[in-house]
């Protein structure tokens, strides 16, 4: 299963590899570039949809330095509609091990953060009064002198790499890091697979239904269609990946689930059911 998608899907080509990683693409991930081309156009730099390879790049890479540094060969990462994707880990390290890789990569959005603050404070000369002023993809377009565009463009990374900081650490869901912060943190509780899945799937709906709800507020009062618009389309991928957790709990085929099923929770000495390792191990994506 070394060349599929950890959802199932075979809609994946390879990009080449990087530090000895190989990278494959989902057809996904083709069209949030393409929108993100969509708005660069309307901003009059093309080049600017090219700057979400550099969030997404050091991201994946964070996790895959914490798992080299824990003894994980890492083979393969995928990247997708929402960033990127992948499962790997010292299974021997057990949870523990795993809630440290997860980390490694909404770590990389704090250190980016940083950058982008040192970057427009040389190029502002240490005056970062102006940093919070709200600025937008257009201001781009009104640039007079390329350090102009630059400080526009780190104000730009600043925001969203804290909005992908937030969201990968704070989302109960599969498809972010904050699903396996959240799962490794219960099972280090105390929690066998199945309340860990379940506690991530009830979260995962309640915190989707809070978001869409709060999205649609913000619509409605127009103060920013950036924001409303962000928070609806979290809100429905974590309720979708709710609602799917949830019905493969209530099937009893929770160690068939991408996340739940790997092998970091071999060990597990409450997990309640008999046939434990044995489905384990089938369950466990080559």
């Amino acid at each position: 299963m070394e060349d599929q998608h950890p959802h199932g899907s075979r809609y994946t080509v390879p990009l080449g590899s990087l530090f000895g990683v190989r990278i494959r693409v989902d057809w996904s991930f083709f069209v949030t570039l393409l929108v993100a081309e969509l708005v660069s156009l309307r901003a009059a730099d093309p080049m600017y949809s090219l700057f979400i390879f550099v969030l997404i790049g050091p991201h994946e890479m964070g996790h895959v330095i914490v798992a080299r540094c824990l003894g994980c060969r890492v083979r393969f990462i995928y990247l997708w509609a929402c960033g990127g994707f992948g499962y790997f880990g010292p299974a021997e390290k057990g949870p523990w091990g795993d809630l440290l890789v997860a980390l490694g990569g909404p770590a990389m959005h704090a250190v980016q953060m940083g950058i982008w603050v040192g970057v427009y404070g040389i190029l502002e000369k240490g005056d970062l009064s102006d940093f919070d002023f709200p600025t937008y993809l257009y201001d781009i377009t009104n640039a007079s002198s390329p350090a102009e565009f630059f400080a526009v463009l780190s104000k730009q990374a600043y925001r969203l790499n804290m909005l992908l900081l937030i969201a990968n650490t704070c989302l109960p869901i599969d498809e972010f890091d904050g699903g396996r912060i959240l799962a490794d943190l219960s099972v280090m509780c105390g929690a066998s697979i199945r309340n860990a899945a379940f506690i991530n799937s009830t979260l995962a709906l309640l915190l989707g239904s809070g978001l869409i709800t709060w999205g649609v507020l913000v619509l409605i009062r127009p103060t920013d269609y950036t924001i409303g618009i962000l928070c609806v389309l979290f809100g429905l991928l974590s309720v979708k990946s709710g609602f799917d957790l949830w019905g493969v709990v209530q099937d009893g085929r929770i160690l068939e689930h991408p996340m739940f099923g790997r092998l970091c929770y071999r060990h597990l000495s409450n997990e309640d059911d008999d046939n434990h390792d044995i489905e384990l191990e089938q369950a466990q994506p080559a």
